[in-house]
């Protein structure tokens, strides 16, 4: 029920920090600094995307790339969902932490299984 004199539905708002504000400052300074890494980003991986096939050559590059793609579908292997869990547990009772051990011993069991069969793939591909 709302307090009286306000109307059924209504939302308040917080208003906006003024132009002098810490807040207003902070938000500027982390723009600036996310749009400067970002920047950087960019520019190395366009000297990536450059530098590394010349030095290596078109079947290094295959290679590197076959190993990255197997080793993004044994990643998503070994999490088995365990991201999803623990953040839906954390939201739904905050005092989860008794399955984050569980979770981390599941997830270096499975690491250890999808390395030993990149590794192994590896090897059969010569």
């Amino acid at each position: 029920m709302p307090p009286p004199g306000e109307p059924d539905g209504v939302i308040v708002v917080a208003p906006l920090p003024g132009p002098g504000s810490d807040t207003l400052a902070r938000v500027g300074r982390n723009s600036l600094v996310l749009l400067v890494s970002q920047s950087i980003t960019w520019v190395l991986s366009a000297a990536l995307i450059l530098v590394v096939p010349r030095y290596f050559g078109p079947e290094a590059v295959g290679w590197i790339t076959v190993a990255v793609s197997l080793w993004a579908m044994a990643g998503t292997a070994v999490g088995l969902g365990t991201s999803t869990l623990l953040t839906m547990e954390f939201a739904r009772d905050g005092d989860a932490g008794r399955l984050v051990g569980p979770v981390l011993r599941i997830r270096a069991v499975t690491s250890v299984v999808a390395f030993a069969a990149v590794l192994g793939f590896a090897e059969l591909a010569g």
